[in-house]
């Protein structure tokens, strides 16, 4: 009689045992499937981070193509300097149009892509008025100049 009771008592321990194991597991099943939800999150968010940074990074140095291929415009009165201008300004919006996509989702990054948008344009503009100012001839000598 002892050992049918004892032989219960450990059928049922160890199905206690066996069911506390398996609530672990699925406990353990759930919360490591929610983790790796979250990282993949926190995966996609610092990638699109990256793209922004990779856009701005792209829109400052388009700016500088431009300003540089201006200025060499305007120095050396060459017109083959205004090809590599003319491609930083379509590289400037294409980069911008871009940037504008990948913060949609947060609105004071998008007001913030729309003033650098703006500024952008403000330089590009300043950039072009001074293109269309007429040459004059510099002290230089065969350097030609704007007034």
């Amino acid at each position: 009689m002892k050992a049918a009771r004892r032989e219960r008592l450990l059928n049922r321990s160890l199905l206690v045992g066996i069911g506390a194991t398996f609530a672990v597991m699925l406990a353990t099943t759930f919360v490591s499937r929610d983790s790796l939800t979250q990282q993949r999150k926190a995966m996609e968010l610092v990638t699109r981070t990256q793209g922004v940074l990779r856009v701005l990074e792209g829109i400052a140095a388009s700016l500088y193509r431009s300003e540089a291929a201006q200025r060499a415009l305007v120095l050396m009165g060459d017109e083959s300097y205004a090809a590599p201008y003319l491609q930083a300004t379509k590289s400037l919006t294409r980069l911008i149009d871009e940037g504008k996509l990948l913060v949609l989702d947060n609105p004071p990054q998008v007001n913030r892509m729309q003033r650098l948008a703006e500024l952008a344009q403000e330089r590009l503009a300043q950039l072009a008025g001074a293109l269309r100012r007429p040459l004059r001839s510099c002290a230089a000598g065969a350097r030609s100049c704007r007034e």
